[in-house]
């Protein structure tokens, strides 16, 4: 009895605490483990959405590398947000020259989405070349490295000679980089720009106050 002053408010809190917190789940979706309930649906729904799109990205010709006016098809879509819901999703090749960012878990497919993307790029560019662009240029970077570093760049060439490329340079193996094979123009200003003083800071001023007349 000595305990029930500070027992019972704390036993009403806790309980009230509690029963704010499943009322807030229920209303969000967040509770329950049946199938009825909106967060076991959502899940199933997802895992059933993923394997149709794996099997429609494994699919034979069902995913190509371009679509039509020159679009890269990236794959099969689980879901869409603020856009219409397509099976696939293709961007433009245009869309290639922006900053892009690939977040994924380790072993759910980013270099292989990357060099999708690159041959599906240049397969589009190839063809925009033929009706008077630009021939396309791909240089890719691998700041990673590590050991599978070259068995990705095989792949990348054996996607982009696929794709129709007649030659894929692997540096070091097959290709050099060397400022000495510039033009000579070329490399007397690479040369002069890594020569080149930097430029002298100006000294700081020392404020005057006036002299009195």
């Amino acid at each position: 009895m000595v305990c029930a002053p500070v027992a019972v408010p704390a036993a009403l809190l806790i309980a009230s605490w509690a029963w704010a917190t499943r009322i807030y789940r229920i209303e969000t979706g967040l509770a329950g483990t049946t199938a009825t309930a909106p967060v076991i649906f959502d899940q199933q729904q997802w895992r059933r959405q993923a394997r149709a799109t794996r099997g429609r990205n494994a699919a034979p010709g069902l995913v190509p590398l371009t679509g039509k006016h020159g679009r890269i098809v990236i794959g099969g879509t689980i879901r869409a947000v603020g856009h219409r819901w397509r099976p696939v999703l293709a961007v433009p090749f245009q869309a290639m020259t922006r900053h892009q960012v690939i977040i994924g878990s380790s072993g759910s497919g980013k270099t292989n989405l990357m060099i999708r993307t690159w041959a599906g790029w240049y397969t589009a560019t190839r063809h925009a070349a033929d009706q008077g662009a630009p021939r396309p240029l791909l240089v890719v970077l691998d700041c990673k490295g590590g050991p599978d570093a070259r068995a990705k760049a095989a792949r990348t060439r054996a996607m982009l000679h696929a794709a129709g490329a007649a030659t894929v340079a692997i540096w070091p193996d097959n290709a050099s980089v060397s400022l000495w094979t510039l033009p000579p123009r070329d490399l007397a200003v690479v040369l002069f720009q890594l020569l080149a003083p930097p430029t002298p800071a100006r000294p700081p001023t020392t404020p005057t106050s006036p002299r009195p007349h």
